[in-house]
């Protein structure tokens, strides 16, 4: 350590850090990058899970326009009300 009224020589150290203080806050802080990457690695799967979501809804979705547009299809062909929910109630 340097002293107060002494001189310095080239290469003397003029102070000295407490490493272990640094390494710790530097641990810590590895591990809060760490718990970082696994949440978003977690959001980033449930991006995927929701997306996969969609596209089985719009799935379904085009599935039961095309079913209506056929039942219209065969309402107009047949004529048949009663067959399509047309006939009147009882």
């Amino acid at each position: 350590m340097l002293w107060l009224e002494k001189f310095v020589k080239a290469g003397q150290p003029l102070f000295s850090i407490y490493a272990r203080n640094y390494r710790a806050a530097i641990a810590q802080y590895e591990a809060s990058v760490a718990a970082a990457d696994v949440a978003v690695a977690s959001i980033e799967q449930s991006i995927l899970l929701q997306r996969d979501m969609i596209d089985q809804a719009r799935a379904n979705l085009d599935s039961a326009e095309a079913e209506r547009t056929r039942a219209s299809l065969d309402r107009t062909r047949y004529g048949c009300p009663q067959c399509f929910g047309d006939a009147p109630a009882l």
